[in-house]
Protein backbone atom coordinates (compact mmCIF):
# COMPACT_ATOMS: atom_id res chain seq x y z
CA UNK A 1 0.00 0.00 0.00
CA UNK A 2 1.18 3.44 -1.09
CA UNK A 3 -0.18 5.32 1.57
CA UNK A 4 -2.44 7.29 -0.67
CA UNK A 5 -5.53 4.65 -0.70
CA UNK A 6 -8.36 4.34 2.18
CA UNK A 7 -6.94 3.51 5.30
CA UNK A 8 -7.49 -0.12 6.40
CA UNK A 9 -11.12 -0.75 8.16
CA UNK A 10 -9.27 -2.35 11.43
CA UNK A 11 -7.60 1.36 11.84
CA UNK A 12 -10.98 2.70 11.97
CA UNK A 13 -12.05 0.52 15.05
CA UNK A 14 -8.59 0.52 17.36
CA UNK A 15 -9.85 2.48 19.86
CA UNK A 16 -12.58 -0.04 21.17
CA UNK A 17 -9.99 -1.49 21.77
CA UNK A 18 -9.40 0.49 24.95
CA UNK A 19 -12.97 1.39 25.93
CA UNK A 20 -14.02 0.53 29.64
CA UNK A 21 -17.03 -0.61 28.06
CA UNK A 22 -15.55 -3.73 25.79
CA UNK A 23 -16.39 -6.04 28.71
CA UNK A 24 -19.46 -5.03 29.88
CA UNK A 25 -22.89 -5.94 29.03
CA UNK A 26 -24.18 -4.38 26.03
CA UNK A 27 -27.88 -4.13 27.81
CA UNK A 28 -26.36 -1.44 30.24
CA UNK A 29 -25.99 1.07 26.94
CA UNK A 30 -28.65 -0.20 24.63
CA UNK A 31 -32.58 0.13 26.13
CA UNK A 32 -34.94 -2.57 25.54
CA UNK A 33 -38.51 -2.16 23.31
CA UNK A 34 -40.45 0.05 25.76
CA UNK A 35 -38.16 1.01 28.29
CA UNK A 36 -39.19 4.44 29.85
CA UNK A 37 -39.27 6.39 32.99
CA UNK A 38 -37.21 4.98 36.15
CA UNK A 39 -35.83 2.41 34.25
CA UNK A 40 -34.63 3.78 31.16
CA UNK A 41 -32.86 6.97 33.29
CA UNK A 42 -31.08 4.67 35.71
CA UNK A 43 -29.74 2.66 33.24
CA UNK A 44 -28.84 5.44 31.27
CA UNK A 45 -26.87 6.95 34.20
CA UNK A 46 -25.13 3.70 35.13
CA UNK A 47 -23.78 3.64 31.17
CA UNK A 48 -22.68 7.28 31.53
CA UNK A 49 -20.80 6.40 34.77
CA UNK A 50 -18.40 3.54 32.97
CA UNK A 51 -18.03 6.25 30.00
CA UNK A 52 -17.31 9.05 31.88
CA UNK A 53 -14.23 6.84 33.09
CA UNK A 54 -13.31 5.87 29.46
CA UNK A 55 -10.00 6.52 27.69
CA UNK A 56 -11.73 6.65 24.67
CA UNK A 57 -14.87 8.73 25.73
CA UNK A 58 -14.66 11.25 22.60
CA UNK A 59 -13.31 9.18 20.01
CA UNK A 60 -16.33 6.55 20.96
CA UNK A 61 -19.12 9.98 20.85
CA UNK A 62 -17.46 11.27 17.55
CA UNK A 63 -17.80 7.78 16.00
CA UNK A 64 -21.21 7.49 16.85
CA UNK A 65 -21.98 11.08 15.57
CA UNK A 66 -19.54 9.89 12.37
CA UNK A 67 -21.69 7.04 11.27
CA UNK A 68 -25.44 8.49 12.33
CA UNK A 69 -25.66 5.96 15.02
CA UNK A 70 -29.24 6.24 16.06
CA UNK A 71 -29.17 3.45 19.53
CA UNK A 72 -27.91 3.16 22.42
CA UNK A 73 -25.30 5.00 24.48
CA UNK A 74 -22.17 6.03 22.92
CA UNK A 75 -19.02 7.73 24.26
CA UNK A 76 -22.33 9.38 27.41
CA UNK A 77 -24.15 10.28 24.81
CA UNK A 78 -27.86 9.62 24.12
CA UNK A 79 -29.29 9.38 20.72
CA UNK A 80 -31.34 12.11 21.44
CA UNK A 81 -27.98 14.26 22.21
CA UNK A 82 -26.12 12.87 18.84
CA UNK A 83 -29.37 14.06 17.16
CA UNK A 84 -29.12 17.24 18.94
CA UNK A 85 -25.97 17.98 18.22
CA UNK A 86 -25.90 16.94 14.18
CA UNK A 87 -28.67 20.12 14.08
CA UNK A 88 -26.29 22.69 15.22
CA UNK A 89 -24.86 25.11 13.04
CA UNK A 90 -20.74 24.60 12.66
CA UNK A 91 -20.83 27.80 15.19
CA UNK A 92 -21.60 25.16 17.92
CA UNK A 93 -24.99 27.63 18.75
CA UNK A 94 -28.78 25.67 17.41
CA UNK A 95 -30.96 28.21 15.74
CA UNK A 96 -32.91 27.88 18.77
CA UNK A 97 -29.76 29.90 21.10
CA UNK A 98 -29.44 32.28 17.84
CA UNK A 99 -33.04 33.09 18.12
CA UNK A 100 -33.44 33.74 21.74
CA UNK A 101 -30.08 35.77 21.48
CA UNK A 102 -31.25 38.15 19.14
CA UNK A 103 -34.86 38.30 21.41
CA UNK A 104 -32.84 39.71 24.12
CA UNK A 105 -30.47 41.72 21.93
CA UNK A 106 -34.26 43.82 20.53
CA UNK A 107 -34.89 43.87 24.64
CA UNK A 108 -31.82 45.87 25.71
CA UNK A 109 -32.75 49.64 24.76
CA UNK A 110 -30.01 51.25 22.60
CA UNK A 111 -27.89 54.04 23.73
CA UNK A 112 -29.58 57.45 22.20
CA UNK A 113 -26.98 59.05 20.02
CA UNK A 114 -25.15 62.40 21.05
Amino acid sequence: MNGSGPRPIATLWEWQESAACRSADSARFFSPTGERGFARSERERLARELCDVCPVREECARFALAIGEEHGIWGGTTSQERIAQLRRPRGGRSRADIAAARGREAAVPQAEAA
